[in-house]
């Protein structure tokens, strides 16, 4: 994470700092709001707690590709009406981008850049550091309990209870039964993946991809459940 905070304003009234926030993100494969408006309310009744005020970029790559024409303030206030915050737009170019502006959304389409006096003086002060450390936890996980494992893998060492949420940049592993929300690549990596002995949870997600309802109990006690990326699915297996 970097600070854009020089040591000219050290007594600011707030810093800029980037940093990484996992968003989810809308892929619009066709633009029938009668559609739309049903698979809306299926998938947030699915998870309602994970997705109720979720910040969601809308991203309309497909439909521009196909020449499909879109209602955009119709799909943000369907979004808003189930429970989404629409917070960005994918897929338009510059001018089309303006006139999306009304809906407030931020062109997630043009890279930011940020000023190289700030980088420079962020670089002499204080340099950035990577820690892929790993978080080892030997309790149950319990609902309504949040454990993120920051840069690195979560390894529990018991199980994960119904209501509770865990996070990892990295990898997932539970040795016990997953249960609740798990959501590994927190920030994107799609290599990442979750391990357990055991899986009835709410919703497993890995860099943004994510499945609900996520079921596979092993007959064979020392079976392992492992679950990955493949094509852009998530797909459940036993070891």
């Amino acid at each position: 994470m970097e600070s854009l905070l020089t040591s000219s304003q050290t007594n600011a009234a707030f810093q800029l700092k980037a940093d990484f926030v996992p968003l989810t993100v809308m892929r619009l494969q066709s633009a029938d709001l009668d559609n739309l408006a049903q698979q809306l309310t299926s998938t947030f009744r699915k998870a309602p707690n994970y997705l109720d005020q979720a910040p969601v970029i809308i991203d309309v790559t497909e439909l521009k590709k196909q020449n499909i024409p879109f209602d955009l303030n119709a799909i943000c206030s369907l979004a808003k009406t189930h429970g989404f915050i629409p917070v960005g737009i994918r897929g338009l170019s510059d001018d089309e981008y303006k006139a999306a502006e009304a809906n407030h959304l931020a062109n997630m389409s043009r890279s930011k850049k940020i000023p190289k006096t700030s980088v420079s003086a962020v670089a002499e002060e204080e340099p950035l550091v990577i820690k892929s450390n790993s978080l080892i936890i030997d309790k149950p996980i319990r609902a309504g309990s949040q454990v993120y494992a920051k840069g690195g893998d979560l390894i529990v060492l018991c199980s994960v209870n119904p209501g509770a949420e865990i996070l990892a940049d990295g990898s997932i592993h539970v040795y016990g039964q997953l249960r609740g929300k798990a959501i590994a690549g927190a920030k994107g990596d799609l290599n990442a993946q979750v391990f357990c002995r055991s899986v009835d949870a709410d919703l497993v997600s890995i860099a943004g991809y994510y499945l609900m309802d996520a079921v596979n109990k092993p007959a064979d006690p020392s079976a392992t459940i492992h679950i990955h990326l493949k094509n852009k699915k998530i797909v459940i297996k036993t070891l």
